[in-house]
């Protein structure tokens, strides 16, 4: 292997250590960086993350400033600006200041999270209302206020980002699956990627496209499919696992999607499994030092399969975050499969009723019931049970809302049946 053409870079989040003021944090980050340039890296890229005291790095942009006075040749980037805090328009200004100041060495890294809890991400942007499409549409406004090529007529084709200058920072998208340069700069001769325009996507399509064309998904997460069926086995996100105090564990219930898994020996020659999930709240690591559990986390590893966990969480001592341990899994496939799910909805007439009756007969096989209120021609609701044998899921409540004439959609879980089958 010729290793004299493989470029190395440096994400670098200004770690906060034991006994390290955080001064003395961002001091080792510009020494890095210092450093690096001085060998010849290609990038150093800083992060930025909210209310933690284990990392010094919270914004970026600023921090980039000083760095790439204190370098010559390596390129300084973001890693990345979290877009839900920031208006594109603001985004734009700042690396358009930074070009100026060190044209043609300017990367910026992108991510579609906050960096840190909702609680916090809602007090750095009260105006933000974590919708998937914000985040798409800020990367598409981004792109035009770097070329000022807003549409006419339009907010972003009347606002020019300042200062005016003729570089453009290189745009990368932060995943979980790899990054790319999605946007591809007119040098890169790469073509700008737009998800096809349909309204006759099921939520499952969508969400694939998104995962083959950016990494990751936007409309939902795959868990979403078995929300309401998690939260009556008690599941919570991770951001909303309450976190044990320093030095004492806790024990809670997940729903995750687990997307990779791989085996590691510990100092003492133990064997166990690091496993790589995500839920809505984000990714995360989990590691699992039963073997049988840890086989079946490997083999949910190799088909993506979501699953719900009871986990174990120990918080360190000195340590902001706790460590997760899985203890056990169920596939929740399975237990949509043996869930009674009640679905309620109300029609507007008799032929709302006919249009949801027609979509229900592909949904045979399960163990859930459908009630139905249809408003007669006198305008009572007269209540119905379309059956008791269907599989009943989010993605279905999705498109039982979309049916016109049909409101008032709400899946629930029968909570006493769930009780006995935990």
């Amino acid at each position: 292997m010729n290793t004299k053409n493989i470029r190395l870079s440096v994400l670098d989040q200004s770690p906060v250590r034991k006994g390290v003021t955080a001064e003395q944090a961002v001091k080792e980050t510009i020494e890095l960086a210092k450093y690096t340039d001085q060998l010849g890296y290609t990038r150093f890229w800083v992060s930025e993350h909210h209310n933690t005291g284990s990392l010094a790095g919270s914004t970026p942009e600023v921090l980039m400033a000083y760095l790439a006075s204190q370098t010559t040749n390596i390129r300084i980037g973001s890693g990345g600006v979290m877009m839900p805090n920031h208006s594109a328009l603001k985004v734009a200004e700042n690396f358009r200041m930074l070009e100026a100041l060190a044209p043609g060495r300017i990367d910026l890294g992108m991510g579609r999270a906050p960096g840190t809890d909702r609680l916090t991400a809602s007090v750095l942007n009260p105006s933000n209302q974590f919708r998937e499409q914000d985040f798409i549409e800020q990367l598409y406004d981004l792109r035009n206020f770097f070329h000022d090529t807003g549409e006419p007529g339009t907010p972003v084709g009347r606002i020019r980002a300042i200062p005016q200058v003729q570089t453009v920072p290189d745009m990368w998208l932060l995943s979980s699956s790899g990054q790319s340069g999605l946007f591809g700069d007119s040098h890169a001769g790469v073509a700008p990627i737009r998800l096809p325009k349909t309204e006759h996507w099921s939520l499952a399509q969508r969400m694939a496209a998104e995962r083959e064309a950016f990494g990751f998904y936007f409309s939902a997460h795959p868990v979403d499919r078995y929300s309401q069926l998690a939260r009556a086995h008690g599941a919570r996100p991770l951001a909303e696992q309450p976190v044990p105090a320093d030095g004492s564990r806790s024990t809670g219930k997940m729903a995750a999607m687990v997307e990779e898994a791989r085996w590691r020996t510990s100092a003492k020659g133990r064997r166990y499994l690091v496993a790589t999930l995500s839920d809505t709240s984000g990714q995360f690591v989990a590691s699992v030092f039963d073997e049988e559990v840890a086989k079946s986390v490997e083999a949910a590893a190799r088909n993506g399969d979501c699953m719900l966990l009871s986990v174990e969480m120990d918080r360190r001592p000195g340590e902001d975050a706790p460590r997760v341990a899985i203890r056990s899994l169920t596939p929740l496939d399975r237990l949509t499969a043996n869930a009674r799910l009640i679905l309620h909805a109300e029609a507007a007439d008799e032929v709302a009723a006919r249009a949801l009756a027609m979509r229900l007969r592909a949904a045979r096989g399960g163990r859930g019931t459908v009630h139905l209120d249809v408003r007669a021609a006198d305008g009572k609701l007269v209540p119905l049970t379309l059956g008791r044998d269907f599989l009943l899921d989010a993605e279905l409540v999705a498109e039982v809302e979309r049916i016109d004439g049909v409101s008032g959609v709400e899946l629930s879980a029968e909570t006493s049946v769930l009780a006995l089958a935990s």
